[in-house]
């Protein structure tokens, strides 16, 4: 219905035109609807927006539709999608005063959206300003008698009806002699220095005292002589209040609710004093912090550090506690001897496992030292601290780990009954490939280690993508890909289990380098990895998903058996199809 130049023409056109018939079908796209949409023409043509769009969004635009058909008429319509402001204007096109079909043009209106916002928010401002500006305001002749003043200032100042200030001099109302004499020095400094002065003064109003800062200004005629002053004054008590409490925030762990570090600079100074000697300090390091932000996020890395804090909170009522840095904690316990320090590091350690935890098990490792006189220098102090918790730190380090990862493999199977059933199955196949591989005894522990280990990265992705029954977007795909890395840094910051990291990393290589994370190819792959490859595809092809239809054994080695020195090792193919070719 339209001839090539007019195509081309509305091709070129930077946003999105397409005709709907009647019945609901797409009979015309142009180049910007099909580019937005990923498309070609030919994918979009005959198609309904339920087919392009999806359910939620396909019902939405049908009623849009419908209310047009209603209308008999154009209507635009409008909103948010995605963070993008989009105008959408669908027309009725008629023949004989019947709907035929429906023209839509589509376009991007953020940039106007925003500038229309600002516009908006500016004159609000502006507006709230003027409505509920609390400025006093006043001016009187140099022998000092108001001729003018508005309410705020008589009532701030005097607590009194403009008409009573009037005509009246400040010496006249004022009873308080401090005030009285605040006001004569800065008229007179005014009057003579003929420049303007700023003042802050304290004035009680219903009982409560009000800071208040005054600018005044003098008032010149035309032949550049001073005949007044003009001041504007402010009530700043409320950001005098406000100060004192930020300056009181400014020393407040934001997320633990406890000291900075920042506090704890101000407050050592007025410790290092003899009446707090000794002063013990306690340093802490919370175990299993880096682990817990590489896999579950550092959101659940902050409930770790905030729970750590609630214990101690409890257990040091009557210590300072400050958050020295990411994971680590100081205590500082004035007039405490070494012997009541050690107590309450005994005290945090017992309160620590008897906490519940949600992602693993809590733990801090602990050090403590004390200062006896003054001559001793607090970062000495803060050192041997610090030496004694990391001599702490080394030898429960592999047992909390072992906690660690117990409680992170816990984590993975209570996601998902099919992740642990799929744990059990590759465990299971793993063990029999490694003996048809004729594999040593310590490879064949590392391979099964390998297995029960393979997908631990995946306690760090989301829920909804790591369980979807259907298929991955591109982009959830790019997310369930890192879970590689993820397991990859679980296994190397657990020395126990380091050796088995680049097996983990390395499971989905494939054999021609088109795997990933690396792109590694052939026998640059570890050799347990491809193995692992190939049991962990073999249980996907022969599992029930919700997305694809679950293969027969048979099925499933004709399909590895394609796949040899493409995705799998041409060699372990081999003793994988011998080993499994009877399997029911």
């Amino acid at each position: 219905m339209f001839d090539n130049m007019l195509e081309i023409l509305i091709d070129n056109i930077p946003y999105s035109i397409w005709l709907r018939s009647k019945e609901g079908h797409f009979i015309f796209a142009n180049k910007c609807l099909c580019d937005s949409l990923n498309k070609t023409k030919e994918e979009i043509l005959g198609k309904t927006v339920y087919d392009i769009y999806g359910e939620r969004l396909g019902k939405e635009y049908t009623k849009n539709y419908e209310e047009v058909e209603s209308l008999g008429e154009p209507k635009m319509f409008s909103g948010y999608q995605e963070g993008i402001f989009l105008e959408c204007y669908i027309a009725p096109i008629k023949k004989d005063g019947k709907i035929e079909s429906y023209l839509g043009i589509l376009q991007d209106q953020t940039e106007r959206k925003k500038y229309e916002d600002e516009i908006v928010k500016q004159k609000n401002l502006l507006k709230a300003i003027m409505d509920t500006i609390p400025d006093s305001i006043f001016y009187k002749n140099l022998d000092g008698e108001y001729i003018n003043c508005n309410v705020s200032f008589a009532q701030n100042y005097y607590e009194s009806d403009k008409e009573q200030i009037i005509g009246k001099k400040a010496l006249d109302i004022v009873k308080d002699e401090n005030f009285k004499n605040q006001i004569i020095k800065s008229d007179e400094k005014i009057i003579r220095d003929r420049t303007t002065q700023t003042t802050n003064i304290n004035i009680k109003v219903n009982g409560e005292i009000k800071y208040m800062e005054c600018i005044k200004t003098p008032l010149v005629d035309i032949k550049n002589n001073m005949w007044g002053i003009v001041g504007i004054s402010r009530d700043i008590t409320e950001r005098k209040l406000v100060e004192k409490e930020l300056r009181k925030i400014g020393y407040n762990d934001k997320l633990t609710k406890v000291y900075n570090r920042a506090y704890f600079d101000e407050k050592i100074k007025s410790l290092d004093n003899e009446r707090y000697l000794p002063l013990s300090l306690i340093m802490g390091d919370v175990d299993g912090l880096k682990i817990v932000n590489d896999t579950l996020g550092h959101l659940k890395g902050d409930e770790l550090l905030v729970q750590v804090s609630n214990v101690l909170k409890r257990v040091c009522d009557e210590g300072l506690i400050v958050r020295w840095g990411g994971d680590e904690f100081i205590i500082l316990l004035p007039n405490t001897e070494s012997k009541k320090a050690e107590q309450i590091c005994k005290k945090i350690t017992r309160a620590c496992k008897k906490e519940p935890y949600t992602s693993i098990p809590l733990s801090i490792s602990l050090g403590h030292s004390t200062k006896r006189n003054l001559k001793e220098n607090i970062d000495d102090i803060i050192k041997d601290a610090e030496e004694k918790l990391y001599i702490e730190k080394l030898p429960r380090n592999i047992n909390s780990k072992k906690k660690i990862l117990k409680g992170l493999m816990e984590i993975l199977e209570e996601k998902s009954l099919d992740a642990k059933n799929h744990t059990d199955r590759v465990v299971y196949y793993a063990k029999r490939l490694g003996k048809r591989l004729k594999l040593s005894s310590e490879e064949q522990k590392e391979l099964i280690l390998s297995a029960m280990l393979h997908d631990i990265g995946k306690i760090g992705i989301q829920n909804e993508i790591a369980s979807k029954s259907g298929k991955l977007t591109d982009e959830e795909f790019n997310i369930i890909k890192t879970h590689v890395e993820k397991g990859y840094r679980v296994a190397k910051s657990n020395y126990e289990i380091s050796y088995i990291a680049n097996n983990i990393l390395s499971h989905h290589e494939k054999w021609n380098g088109t795997g990933y994370p690396m792109g590694l190819k052939g026998k640059e792959i570890p050799f347990l990895a491809r193995v692992i490859c190939i049991i962990d595809a073999y249980d996907a092809m022969t599992s029930e998903r919700a997305y694809k239809k679950q293969m027969t054994n048979e099925q499933a080695l004709k399909e590895i058996e394609r796949c040899s020195g493409i995705q799998f090792d041409p060699e372990i193919v081999k003793a994988f199809i011998e080993e499994f070719k009877y399997e029911n």
